[in-house]
């Protein structure tokens, strides 16, 4: 077994979903979820039926690895072709234990502006979630292949006759491809809480942002870039891409891990910076 050292970085699209005891179901539902390094964002919206175009979930904080297990860890499996000499390597994350601690989560909007930051959001290594109102979500990792992933968990399923009680569920996540050496940087802002609590991340062609005011409403957008320019893909409403401005190039370039950023009328936290 192998180590890592680089940053967790990862781009994924669910592929299926599974309320156990039940079969997988074909969800309308688009699910895309931006990880880098502690920290995640996600957005789940609708793409067909009466509902398309409206948000099925979207969460942004914290993401903590558990029991022990190391983010990052190979298997290495050895393997020969049969009739040949040849040998191939093929290496496989490790069983992870996550937690995810969910600061935006658009099915507990808040209805009056988020406190200060707690020292967990400092420090993600704390086990406390952050906001008291706010259930830990904790999740195994399982390696299908190289580039695929099972998801096991418990959490709320909305479609069910009691939404309130946790299902457990099994998720399978599609990695995608991310080109090397492109910036990966994500923001968080702070202070100026009648602004409301919003992430903005982008990895490689891909770019999110999600915003809750702090009034009971949510603002929500990804895009992707077509080779030439930033194309939108998924808005939750017209004005989301106005009170979450993404990051110019020259902006993130200059950015420096740690620093506070003056961006878009408020200030932010770069609390990730690399490059992939």
């Amino acid at each position: 077994m192998t180590r890592s050292n680089t940053p967790h970085i990862a781009v994924v699209q669910r592929e299926s979903l599974r309320w156990l005891p039940d079969s997988p179901i074909d969800t309308p539902a688009e699910v895309f979820s931006i990880e880098l390094g502690k920290y995640f964002m996600d957005l789940r919206m609708y793409t067909e039926g009466e509902r398309s175009g409206t948000v099925d979930w979207a969460m942004a904080g914290v993401r903590q690895v558990l029991d022990g297990s190391t983010e990052g860890e190979l298997w290495v499996h050895i393997s020969s072709q049969p009739g040949t000499n040849s040998v191939f390597t093929t290496s496989y994350p490790a069983l992870t234990h996550l937690r995810f601690l969910n600061i935006i989560d658009y099915r507990q909007l808040h209805s009056e502006p988020l406190p200060a930051l707690p020292p967990s959001l400092i420090n993600p290594e704390e086990s406390a979630s952050p906001l008291s109102s706010t259930t830990p979500d904790d999740v195994t990792i399982q390696p299908i292949t190289p580039t695929t992933y099972l998801e096991c968990g418990r959490m709320p399923n909305p479609d069910s006759s009691d939404p309130d009680t946790y299902t457990p569920f099994e998720e399978v996540w599609q990695r995608l491809s991310i080109r090397s050496n492109t910036p990966a940087i994500l923001i968080e802002s702070i202070g100026g809480d009648s602004l409301g609590k919003a992430y903005f991340a982008q990895v490689d062609r891909w770019r999110i942002g999600l915003m809750d005011t702090g009034a009971g409403q949510f603002h929500g957008w990804r895009d992707e870039h077509d080779g030439t320019s930033w194309q939108p893909i998924r808005t939750v409403d017209a004005t989301s891409r106005d009170v979450i401005t993404p990051l110019s190039d020259d902006t993130i370039e200059r950015a420096v891990e740690g620093e506070i950023l003056r961006w878009a009328g408020r200030d932010w936290i770069v609390r990730i910076k690399t490059r992939t």
